[in-house]
């Protein structure tokens, strides 16, 4: 139930509560309006939203909904002054806003809306006022109202009225995986074109007003700006605020389709899952995989002796429940335990984060358990391991033996946390929140903006149209995790040869099964290696193959330039160091080269 999640709802959001009371007591008049349309008991329903009703009339003036929140009739010279009380106090409460970007950039951007803004609406300032903030590329810092993941995941999306369809980029690309009924014949069409332009595009395109980390955020945050038109004109991508026309794919038809967006176009979600009666999905329709079974409920597990399996799911972390997790936690592990064969999965896809308390017991117990062994204990992940979800990742990637299966998680595996500085514009009202601390597992250099999975598995629609979760199915079918370094090992050890090698390579980079392993790097040790051992032309041969898998480096470029120059290759090496020089042409060390090469070849 909804309560029960608002109850249990992380410590460091508390600063929210009044805004949740509103919206809780929405939605329980919405659930309780179901209800009563089934036939179903509505009284204690109806209790609890006037229990809620009660508590807003004693917190009056802070309230959730967009027209309390927000004062839409600015003037220009008003909204010039909440931009420059942003510029000057956003630094000061975040724990450190610079560290992803430059302040240079930062205060052009500003300056760029400070010149424009006579010429912007309400909805355009905010959709500004988001980009500056998302420069930080911090998932816990937002504007409050404007930011996908908390609107879908505390309450029905964000202040701009929604279209009546709902989108999820699949594998195989953007669809209508939920719709209003009023729309429902839009059901599993595919998305082509909004407002004329390409989908790809415009995801990339809307996504610059959301704080995003990595490419998951933008699969999974940027649908929402695709369904909300507001957002769509702010960027330029159509000239209404009301409507939207799409291009669409279904039973081999492709046609164009207005939609118009309203209040009414809100679903009733539970872990960003859409559960509502007036909206229709494929998943209501077929016998749904295990971890669309139960999004409502913050843990709970599945034993299928059938299939040698204990699946335990999280959706998220509560101090509340603090006890009540690590018990069914231990429950799940003495099902698997019980039989050494069995296979014990712990699914964190849909974990939005929640209390940080609770991570170390968990993996602690998880640690010292029989489960944790190679072969046996896996780990679901995917865009939306968020927050203290991704603390558990961390942790469980360094200590235990768990293979990690699905995609790629939703945030930087150093992240900023606990949003609990707030900063209130003085006149739109505007809530920004900034982020507070800062959260680091491993090492100082580890730059990577996600944890990859050991095997990839992503969900297509046409899986997802079936009830079919390719992570699970994954694991039953006994897909082993493979590593580029153990080719390395099989090359630097001679059990390969450098052609044998350059073959199982190729073979690795087209399995889609590792399409999330990075390679760059330790393929372009292994070319200075060779370089070290003067083998150049194995080195070339190593190196061209980050040419070709990383085009936009200049790390590959330039490496390679560094193989052919030390081979004499003088032609080639010159042509690569001055693709470098057009990128960066203050770059000493190539300029130093580029002269070195001309005087020797003259």
């Amino acid at each position: 139930m909804r309560f029960t999640l608002f109850r249990n709802l992380n410590e460091s959001w508390t600063q929210f509560g009044v805004i949740y009371l509103v919206t809780l007591t929405a939605k329980f008049s919405n659930f309780a309006y179901q209800k009563l349309a089934r036939g179903e008991s509505f009284v204690p329903t109806i209790i609890l939203s006037m229990i809620l009703a009660c508590c807003l009339n004693y917190s009056a003036g802070v309230g959730a909904e967009e027209s309390s929140l927000i004062n839409k009739s600015l003037t220009s010279a008003q909204w010039q002054q909440d931009l420059t009380y942003l510029a000057d106090n956003v630094d000061a409460n975040h724990i450190d806003f610079f560290s992803k970007h430059r302040r240079s950039d930062f205060d052009a951007a500003v300056s760029d809306v400070s010149n424009k803004l006579a010429q912007y609406d309400h909805d355009k300032m905010i959709v500004e006022l988001a980009k500056l903030v998302s420069m930080a590329r911090d998932g816990h810092s937002f504007i409050r109202g404007y930011h996908p993941l908390f609107e879908n995941v505390f309450f029905n999306g964000m202040f701009f009225e929604p279209l009546p369809i709902r989108l999820y980029a699949f594998s195989d690309g953007i669809y209508v995986y939920a719709a209003h009924k009023d729309t429902a014949h839009l059901l599993g069409a595919r998305v082509l074109k909004v407002n004329g332009l390409k989908t790809t595009s415009v995801l990339e395109t809307v996504s610059a007003m959301f704080p995003v980390e990595n490419e998951m955020n933008v699969l999974d945050w940027g649908v929402d700006g695709l369904v909300t038109p507001k957002v769509l004109k702010a960027f330029g991508v159509g000239d209404s605020a009301e409507q939207a026309v799409f291009t669409l794919s279904k039973e081999g038809k492709i046609f164009d389709v207005t939609l118009s967006a309203g209040e009414q176009y809100r679903p009733n979600l539970e872990s960003r899952v859409v559960v509502d009666d007036d909206w229709v999905s494929f998943i209501e329709q077929v016998e749904k995989p295990l971890f669309l079974k139960h999004p409502e409920r913050q843990i709970w597990f599945a034993h299928q002796p059938e299939n040698g399996l204990v699946y335990l799911q999280i959706n998220g972390y509560s101090k509340h429940n603090f006890e009540h997790i690590l018990e069914v936690t231990k429950t799940a592990i003495d099902a698997a335990e019980a039989d050494e064969e069995t296979r014990f999965v712990l699914d964190l896809r849909l974990h939005p984060g929640g209390e940080t308390e609770v991570v170390n017991p968990l993996v602690k117990a998880l640690l010292a358990s029989d489960i944790n062994r190679e072969g046996r204990f896996y780990v679901l992940i995917g865009r939306g391991t968020f927050s203290a979800a991704q603390l558990t990742v961390t942790a469980l990637e360094q200590f235990s033996h768990a293979i990690f299966v699905g995609e790629p998680t939703g945030i930087n595996i150093h992240f900023f946390g606990n949003a609990r500085n707030r900063v209130t514009l003085p006149n739109s009202q505007l809530q920004v929140f900034l982020a507070t601390s800062r959260w680091q597992q491993t090492n100082m250099g580890d730059s990577r903006v996600w944890k990859a999975p050991d095997i990839a598995a992503r969900l297509s629609f046409s899986d997802y149209k079936q009830g079919i979760d390719p992570a699970l199915t994954t694991i039953l079918s006994g897909v082993e995790p493979k590593r580029i370094d153990q080719l390395i090992d099989g090359f630097r050890q001679r059990k390969l040869t450098l052609d044998e090698f350059v073959n199982e390579y190729h073979e690795f980079k087209a399995n889609p099964h590792y399409v999330y392993q990075e390679t760059e790097d330790i393929i372009n040790a292994l070319g200075y290696d060779l370089l070290s051992e003067q083998k150049f032309d194995a080195a070339i041969t190593v190196l061209e193959l980050n040419r070709k898998d990383y085009p936009d480096s200049l790390n590959a470029i330039d490496s390679l330039a560094d193989a052919n120059h030390q081979k004499g290759n003088l032609a080639k090496a010159l042509a690569l160091y001055q693709q470098v020089l057009a990128r960066i042409p203050d770059d000493e060390r190539v300029k130093e080269l580029v002269a070195q090469i001309r005087t020797s070849i003259h």
